[in-house]
């Protein structure tokens, strides 16, 4: 009798299992049909997209919907509806009337998104569940109208198909034939020994407490060996507890990164889908994290020109691998340029698994790539001028056609003024470049400032001359020394000095006072000039920066004496201060540390 319960127990078993096994084989096979189902109609509705908008109102258009009405039954197709971007329906494809009433907001949303969308509806008439897939169509960066395709949703396959029935089928009688043979052996090998089992006598009685005491070291060991589970299994939850704390650190850590990082950075699925940003984005967007988290990035992003460039790449099938646009933001970062890029993430089949949009701030590589290209283009006019009245002076008198000595004398000193004046520029350069490389160093020694005061004033004082500017002098009693280099120190002061008399109109004034001030020598330059505009004082100690002004324009100039000046009085731990006026002049204060001269030392 227990015999026969155990094989009914048995083949109990056997069918729950197989049952089961069918069961699960079913879900799995429904789900990959989903799965195909989605794939099916993204790729048909990016297909559709491709085609040309101009072409759907051609015969192409006509001919391109009677190919999608021969293959609509194979496809499950129900419409297709081609939008202008005013939303009217330029082509259509709709076998069916009842299919004609498609709810309202399912075409709002298809008109409305900015990449690949999918919207499910039932319709009430018929009971058919329709998924709708749309796509923008784009050209030359341009939207130029919708697609929308509706895909009957397959229904839920109670039965196989018939490789898999067959398959199924093969597999349970195979396991059904081997459980039971393997069952049939075993009850034969066991047969004598049941048998004997059966027959034997055995008249001597178990001794009770003998078989207590198995009984009870049975149970101690069972739970000797309970406990030891216990203990394993409390040392692999703490063994896993403290890789979840290094996963957990490791994430933080990788987020503080991320955040810390000057990019805006976001990183979607395949689906544009946001599941990863950093805090700088949430600034360029003007956005909070529940505008980004689990959203598309069409509802995260309102620049169209981003979403053209998303959409371009998409269409492109990911073949531009590293493709990036600028782009401003100017609600948040008005005064900013930025580059985005769009990588795309695969995984180790190298399938693309997301994209990784990064936005880098590139201002400071624009103005410079701006300031490289106007002093280049500066450069080359301040250095074709004097090479040219080289030149042509040079080959007059090379040949002859200026006879007249004082003209002849005229045209040498014109020569030496643009050689002086090309080699000036040169030292300009030299004296920039060590700057920019940290080589720019300084000998000092004593300097007294009496020598250096009327260096100064002779090096101008011809131009001066020239334009009949008055350059007077307010000296001290006694003159302070200082501890610098004496020929950086002239040169700097030469060079405000100069300025003075560039900028000064004729017959105007230049005022050059040395005093002494809280243990330091202060150089005093004040002109009659044409001044210079607030919003332009901040940078004219930039490299090659010159002013808009036409009368400065007017005049030569490369833009580097006074970021040479600058650097020169900061070498020597002073300071270079300016105040201006428009039209009424300029003062330019220099102080350097005093340093006391005692005889002897």
């Amino acid at each position: 009798m227990k015999s026969r319960q155990k094989r009914l127990l048995f083949g109990i078993l056997i069918f729950i299992g197989i049952i089961v096994s069918l069961w699960t084989l079913s879900r799995y096979e429904h789900r990959d049909r989903i799965s195909a189902f989605m794939e099916s109609g993204n790729r048909l509705a990016e297909l559709v997209a491709l085609f040309p908008m101009d072409r759907f109102e051609e015969d192409a258009g006509r001919y391109f919907m009677n190919v999608m009405t021969r293959h609509s039954h194979q496809v499950g197709l129900i419409y297709c509806l081609i939008h202008d971007t005013d939303g009217k329906t330029i082509a259509e494809y709709m076998p069916r009337a009842s299919m004609g009433n498609i709810p309202d907001h399912i075409k709002h949303g298809a008109l409305g998104a900015t990449g690949l969308a999918r919207h499910r509806f039932r319709v009430e008439t018929s009971g058919i569940e329709i998924e709708e897939f749309s796509k923008p169509i784009y050209e030359n960066g341009k939207r130029w109208g919708t697609v929308r395709i509706g895909m009957k949703m397959p229904a839920y396959a109670s039965r196989f198909s018939a490789s898999t029935g067959w398959i199924v089928m093969a597999t349970a009688a195979v396991l059904v034939l081997t459980l039971f043979l393997a069952f049939a052996l075993v009850t034969r090998v066991l047969r004598p020994v049941n048998t004997l089992l059966r027959h034997a006598d055995i008249r001597t009685p178990p001794d009770p407490p003998q078989k207590r005491f198995m009984f009870f070291n049975g149970l101690r060991s069972q739970i000797e060996l309970f406990r030891e589970y216990v203990d394993d299994l409390s040392s692999q939850h703490q063994l896993l507890a403290a890789k979840v704390g290094v996963l957990s650190y490791e994430k933080q850590q990788c987020s503080s990164i991320i955040d810390a990082l000057e990019d805006g950075l976001l990183v979607t699925d395949i689906q544009d889908n946001i599941w990863m940003y950093n805090k700088q984005i949430l600034k360029l967007l003007d956005k909070t994290d529940n505008h980004l988290l689990d959203r598309s990035i069409s509802e995260a992003v309102d620049d169209d020109n981003i979403l053209a460039c998303i959409n371009r790449q998409e269409v492109s099938d990911g073949s531009e691998m590293n493709a990036f646009i600028d782009v401003e933001f100017l609600q948040t970062f008005p005064n900013d340029m930025f580059r985005m890029s769009i990588t795309y993430l695969n995984d180790i089949n190298n399938l693309p698994v997301g994209k990784l949009i990064l936005f880098r701030n590139v201002t400071r590589e624009k103005l410079a790539e701006r300031s490289t290209t106007e002093f280049t283009a500066h450069l080359s006019h301040e250095l074709i001028t004097p090479l040219t009245t080289i030149k042509s002076y040079s080959e007059m008198l090379m040949d002859g056609e200026i006879d007249d000595p004082e003209t002849q004398k005229e045209f040498v000193n014109t020569i030496n003024d643009e050689t002086e004046r090309l080699a000036q520029m040169v030292k300009d350069l030299l004296n920039v470049s060590q700057i920019q490389l940290g080589e720019l160093t300084i000998e000092k020694e004593l300097v007294r400032t009496d020598w250096l005061f009327e260096d100064c004033i002779k090096a101008i004082e011809g131009e001066a001359q020239k334009k009949r500017i008055k350059v007077l002098r307010e000296l001290p009693d006694n003159f302070p020394s200082i501890l610098g280099d004496k020929n950086k120190l002239k040169a700097s002061i030469i060079n405000i000095l100069g300025n003075a008399v560039k900028y000064t109109p004729e017959n105007g004034k230049i005022r050059f006072a040395l005093n002494e001030s809280n243990g330091n020598v202060v150089f005093t330059i004040t002109d009659t000039g044409h001044g210079i505009a607030g919003e332009e004082l901040t940078h004219i100690f930039e490299k090659f920066y010159r002013s808009e002004d036409p009368n400065i324009t007017d005049q030569q100039g490369t833009g580097l004496g006074l970021a040479i000046t600058s650097e020169i009085v900061r070498l020597h731990d002073g300071t270079i201060d300016v105040k201006s006026k428009v039209g009424a002049g300029t003062r330019f204060t220099v102080k350097i540390p005093k340093e006391e001269y005692y005889l002897g030392q």
